[in-house]
């Protein structure tokens, strides 16, 4: 089940709390884990944490049900609301160079501003009656930039199936299953009409190659030879995809986390005897 509790073994009882974080230790002891807001909350002010599921709020697990991870352009076509533009940078001076991440994310007002406060609408609406999957002007808030030359850029996108162009892969099948599961178990997504007809289907596919087609150069040496140096400077592990990996090598981090947001029974206690009480279920 995807919501999110935990049932004690030994005494049946229900508690609030996500049971891929609770442990038991030889003597059927269970401990849990609490963020630092939650452990204030409970241990403190014995109050409950504003956002924690026995106050309502359930994140729920996709992994639980089995769902696949998303990539980034697949979350976008899934996305309630896209308030964030978000730049995919593929860089490629050199072949053991080339490197792909998140170049940045912004809100563009000048430009985008009538767009975005249809975004926030969305964003703010409890329930949507509209049909997904959503790839109108998808380009607008997904794009890709490549640093480099045109011949750099010919060799690069030769092979499409290769890791540097893994955050723009659409998957049909993928997006029709968490459709489903999103109406499913989602409040806000509880009314959407989905379109699984084939022409969305074929549309959904095309989204990768329209992107590509749409990509942007960033050639001037003076800019390249900037980029490099930022690259350097800033690189890390989370923010950067070494494109050198053969893809037999790739590890699920290179995945994104998936959840729901879904709904608990929340309790209407206030200054809470302990913290068991307080995550104590009915």
């Amino acid at each position: 089940m995807i919501v999110s509790y935990f049932r004690s073994p030994d005494t049946q009882r229900y508690y609030h709390l996500h049971r891929e974080f609770v442990r038991a230790d030889r003597d059927r002891h269970y401990t849990t884990t609490l963020c630092n807001t939650c452990h204030e909350a409970l241990v403190q002010d014995k109050k409950l944490p504003t956002f924690s599921l026995a106050a309502g709020i359930d994140f729920g697990n996709a992994d639980r049900i089995f769902l696949p991870k998303l990539t980034l352009a697949e979350e976008y076509v899934l996305a309630f609301a896209r308030l964030f533009i978000l730049i995919i940078k593929l860089a490629g001076y050199q072949r053991s160079e080339r490197q792909a991440g998140k170049l940045g994310h912004a809100i563009v007002f000048s430009q985008y501003g009538a767009k975005l406060e249809e975004e926030v609408r969305r964003a703010r609406q409890q329930r949507d009656t509209g049909t997904y999957p959503r790839i109108d002007d998808l380009h607008e808030s997904l794009s890709i930039v490549f640093v480099g030359s045109q011949v750099d850029w010919a060799a690069m996108v030769r092979d499409t199936s290769r890791n540097h162009f893994k955050a723009i892969k659409v998957e049909a099948e993928k997006i029709y299953m968490w459709l489903r599961a999103l109406k499913t178990f989602n409040p806000r997504y509880r009314d959407i009409v989905i379109d699984d007809s084939p022409e969305m289907t074929a549309a959904l596919e095309r989204i990768p190659e329209e992107l590509i087609q749409r990509k942007t150069f960033v050639e001037n040496e003076k800019e390249i030879n900037i980029d490099k140096l930022v690259r350097q400077q800033a690189e890390t592990p989370a923010t950067t995809i070494n494109l050198a990996i053969d893809e037999e090598t790739e590890t699920e981090s290179d995945t994104y986390p998936m959840s729901f947001l879904t709904r608990s029974a929340p309790e209407n206690v206030d200054n809470l005897s302990t913290p068991a009480a307080a995550l104590r279920g009915k």
